[in-house]
């Protein structure tokens, strides 16, 4: 068993790399570290950081430091973020940032619509899905 890289505000989240290996991602008031894990020569596992993304930079989040990983689309490499009043997903591969939800819309019918009954309804609190935009 491998202690996470740091302790992040918001909690962290494993997922795959683009290569397969086992990643993790964490927010750090409105900054995410992508951490991938590595094998040394001599066979002993541990993280290297592989990526920082600094939201400030590619769009304008509210309540930034109250951003929390919510998930990761495995297949299309989207990570899903949340604040106390919106929910955004991000493209690891090109940077871009997309507003899914408004204050006091419900996000769940999307992630029901994936995930089926297995999620628990209160998940993300009181979400809906809002048009797709573009916030970079």
């Amino acid at each position: 068993m491998f202690d996470p890289p740091h302790v992040y505000d918001t909690g962290s989240l494993l997922l795959p790399n683009e290569d397969g290996s086992l990643g993790l991602a964490g927010i750090r008031i409105s900054t995410i570290y992508l951490w991938s894990m590595m094998e040394n020569p001599q066979g002993v596992a541990g993280w290297i950081q592989s990526r920082v993304i600094e939201l400030d930079k590619l769009c304008d989040i509210r309540h930034r430091y109250q951003v929390a990983v919510g998930g990761f689309a495995e297949g299309v490499g989207f990570l899903y973020m949340t604040t106390s009043d919106d929910v955004f997903t991000l493209d690891l591969k090109s940077g871009r940032v997309w507003k899914l939800s408004e204050p006091g819309e419900q996000f769940n019918e999307l992630l029901h619509s994936w995930y089926g009954s297995k999620l628990p309804a209160n998940l993300f609190g009181h979400f809906t899905i809002a048009s797709e935009k573009t916030v970079i």
